[in-house]
């Protein structure tokens, strides 16, 4: 299968309105996956992700109402377009239930498929603009990752660090977040909380609260977390802090953001510089 096609899913009992659909997107040059019965549509779903599905409402065992009503239902196909089409008479109560269902459109047989074409091709069109998107956000993740690295080398070198950091026995062994989990997801939602409140210093051109910083960082130290430790929770933060930002928040998290997660790793250098002065270990 090409990866760099999108999945369409189409989900008709009847073999002829299958072939309808295939006809009319086959233009189109994208994976059309074919399903049907609502059962086999929810097993195809659980190991796939599509742009758009198209669901018949008439099926026998489960309709495509109630089909419908399961695929919001699971987390991986909430927000997946469903475009309802049917052969039963225009009835408002109908139309009206699809829509209450999430459906984007509602159409009827038998289909023209010029239009069938031009709607599905918006949802192609948007499925691969999220999807470029999250690959830019995944970009921009390993450059922050990369530029926090490259910051906390320099930290070490003007600071001397590597003379006086927490050794092994300190800092406990392995990462925070799988030493303790609990701690970890604590220190996420401060984490949160200040990085909010230190973007809005900024933008008002106020100072940044650096009480809560350097509290913070204390905190850090007093579990043994490390600079890659800082370096995880940052990132684990702005990463679910950007998923439904606007996108113009979602750059402050990520260009500003950085200033505050270095502002704290430059207090949990001066912490176990002055409460686990030795030499390192690590």
């Amino acid at each position: 299968m090409d990866e760099s096609k999108v999945n369409i899913l189409l989900v008709d009992d009847a073999p002829e309105g299958l072939l309808a659909l295939e006809a009319a997107l086959a233009d189109l040059d994208q994976n059309l996956a074919k399903a049907r019965s609502g059962k086999e549509a929810l097993r195809w779903l659980l190991h796939n992700e599509c742009a758009v599905i198209l669901l018949d409402v008439r099926m026998p065992e489960m309709d495509g109402f109630e089909a419908a009503d399961l695929i919001r239902k699971r987390e991986k196909s909430r927000r997946t377009p469903i475009i309802f089409i049917t052969g039963i008479s225009n009835e408002e109560t109908h139309v009206s239930q699809a829509y209450s269902l999430g459906a984007v459109d509602y159409m009827f047989k038998p289909i023209m498929p010029e239009i069938v074409r031009a709607k599905v091709e918006v949802f192609v069109d948007l499925f691969n603009n999220e999807r470029e998107r999250e690959r830019e956000r995944e970009r921009e993740k390993e450059r922050e990752v990369q530029e926090l690295r490259e910051a906390l080398a320099t930290q070490k070198a003007m600071t001397g660090w590597d003379q006086s950091a927490v050794t092994a026995s300190v800092a406990g062994v392995g990462p925070l977040r799988e030493r303790s989990a609990e701690v970890f997801a604590s220190l996420h939602a401060e984490y949160g909380l200040l990085l909010d409140r230190y973007l809005e210093a900024l933008g008002v051109e106020q100072p940044p609260p650096r009480r809560d910083i350097n509290a913070l960082a204390e905190r850090l130290g007093d579990q043994g977390a490390g600079p890659r430790d800082l370096i995880d929770l940052h990132i684990h933060v702005v990463t679910d802090k950007c998923a439904d930002a606007h996108p113009n928040r979602a750059r402050a998290y990520t260009a500003n953001g950085r200033l505050l997660a270095l502002e704290v790793m430059g207090n949990l250098v001066d912490y176990f510089r002055a409460k686990r002065p030795g030499p390192v270990e690590r």
